[in-house]
């Protein structure tokens, strides 16, 4: 189940040191750029993920217009065959 989330499977982990407030500048733009790049490659997995899901939505959407047809077609034709 995914809603409503159960915080309580997920304990906070526990912090082993302090967070730094005044980082060297090197340390910063290092760290910087490995949570950018974790953000891009993030983004990049989440926007295929909903593209996939869209495309899928897309297909059942048109299977099911597409069995609805057919029902409608069948339902006149037995409409025929009865007269």
């Amino acid at each position: 189940m995914v809603l409503p989330f159960d915080y309580a499977r997920f304990p906070a982990a526990a912090r082993a040191r302090n967070l730094l407030v005044q980082l060297p500048p090197a340390t910063l733009a290092a760290q910087l750029a490995d949570e950018y790049v974790f953000a891009e490659i993030n983004e990049a997995l989440t926007l295929s993920l909903a593209v996939e899901n869209e495309a899928r939505v897309a297909a059942m959407t048109e299977a099911r217009s597409n069995v609805e047809s057919m029902l409608d077609r069948l339902a006149i034709r037995r409409g025929q065959l009865r007269q």
